[in-house]
């Protein structure tokens, strides 16, 4: 239940995600018969990252309420439980982002922005919305059944919002992307900073029965 446990447990969250942008890219290159492959490459990048930062967040909420919980029942202390959850969102984001970052190697003339632009914005937004799942996922415990219920779905959604909304400013709006993109990671990655220090408090009072 250590560290084989939290890495197989990313290992899937990889495998879901990445098995849905086959299948939703599968599905576009059969109704759209004059797709070529490269077109379905580049729709496949887009569900990739789609799927990633949705999966991301609905997994993260699961994961106070399930993996750690089973974790600490069965014998790891909380910070090896704090750790292990470190380590099952690294494991879970590696496989997509070195997916990503063949796509776009393979197919840089078809896409408009250079591929480290778009890991970088990847990562930022999975990193914010695994903190925004984590969140509802640690008041589940909290709250009534209907207020958390509530609380989660409109935070999830608004999180989802914002990451979505922020990549497009960037990509589109914005003249300077690669300024921009770092800022945007950066800010990211002191946000989950933030989160991780107030996370390992929440895990540190998690009560098991």
């Amino acid at each position: 239940m250590k560290g084989l446990y939290w890495i197989g447990e990313g290992l899937r969250f990889s495998a879901a995600t990445i098995g849905s942008a086959l299948f939703y890219s599968f599905l576009t290159g059969i109704m759209n018969d004059g797709s070529v492959h490269e077109e379905i490459i580049v729709s496949g990048m887009s569900y990739l990252a789609m799927f990633g930062i949705s999966i991301a967040t609905i997994c993260n909420v699961s994961v106070h309420q399930v993996m750690l919980p089973l974790s600490v029942s069965f014998g790891c202390t909380r910070e090896e439980a704090w750790k292990g959850l470190q380590v099952y969102r690294l494991t879970a984001l590696l496989p997509i982002v070195i997916i990503t970052f063949i796509g776009t190697k393979m197919m840089a003339s078809m896409f408009e922005t250079a591929p480290y632009i778009i890991i970088a914005l990847e990562v930022a937004a999975y990193l914010f919305c695994i903190s925004i799942g984590g969140l509802a996922g640690a008041l589940s415990t909290k709250l009534s059944k209907t207020m958390w219920s509530i609380f989660s779905v409109i935070t999830i959604l608004v999180g989802i919002g914002i990451a979505g909304g922020v990549v497009l400013f960037v990509l589109r709006v914005t003249e300077r992307p690669d300024v921009f993109v770092w800022i945007v990671l950066g800010v990211t990655v002191f946000l989950y900073m933030l989160w991780s220090i107030a996370e390992a408090r929440v895990v540190r009072r998690l009560c098991v029965r």
